[in-house]
């Protein structure tokens, strides 16, 4: 169902239990964002499914439904439905048929720039995080200087998650795996083997036999804010 709606200084934690008290689900919401202040947002002629995707992108989270529970956490943190940490599957290399690792280019950012619209000096004013060597700079012109800072950290944490990816096709299928479990792999090389992953896809398919596809990324301990 669309619907149209605004929120106004609301924090997140408020407007998930909004949402989730209408599909009847009960809210968990990693307490960093659910004291994070939304300005204003408007939810115009958009599914609720939509608008807390768009949310959640926001603050580089995921919103999902696990066991009638609406989750609202930060992307590649690994919690379970009751908002705890997931337990860590283990994957070696006797596993798989075959792999894939590759740093990713991040065009070489060593940080991220957002503008915002400084009312009381007149001008614009500009938030960085990271370092000025060679920055990212955002186009949008944000409101407040808050939501800058905001739209910075999340891209710069979208930036340092794609460092590192891996991805495996298993000799034998599990279906047991989903995405946003941890992981930790051995028998590669030490520079796989040393990061904490978590899965971010998990392909299975049933053709001959059962076969399960893994792709990681970094996990969000293993890059610091």
């Amino acid at each position: 169902m669309q619907r149209e709606r605004s929120f106004h200084g609301k924090t997140v934690g408020e407007i998930v239990q909004t949402l989730a008290k209408v599909a009847k689900l009960s809210p968990v919401v990693a307490p960093a964002l659910a004291r994070q202040v939304v300005d204003h947002i408007d939810q115009t002629n958009e599914s609720d499914a939509n608008f807390l995707t768009r949310l959640a992108g926001q603050f580089d989270a995921i919103a999902t439904v696990k066991a009638g529970r609406l989750l609202f956490a930060p992307m590649g943190a690994g919690l379970s439905a009751s908002g705890k940490p997931l337990p860590a599957v283990h994957i070696t290399r006797q596993s798989g048929d075959s792999h894939n690792y590759n740093v990713a280019n991040r065009d070489n950012y060593t940080g991220v720039c957002a503008t915002y619209q400084n009312t009381k000096k007149g001008k614009k004013g500009e938030v960085i995080i990271g370092e000025r060597s060679n920055l990212k700079t955002l186009r949008h012109v944000y409101a407040t200087q808050k939501a800058a800072e905001r739209a910075a950290k999340t891209n710069w944490n979208r930036i340092q998650r794609g460092v590192a990816e891996f991805g495996i096709t298993l000799a034998i299928g599990r279906p047991e795996l989903f995405p946003e479990l941890p992981a930790a792999v051995a028998g590669f090389k030490p520079a796989i083997d040393s990061t904490s992953w978590i899965i971010t896809k998990a392909t299975h398919t049933l053709a001959d036999r059962l076969g399960t596809v893994l792709e990681f990324e970094t996990r969000l301990d293993d890059l610091g804010e």
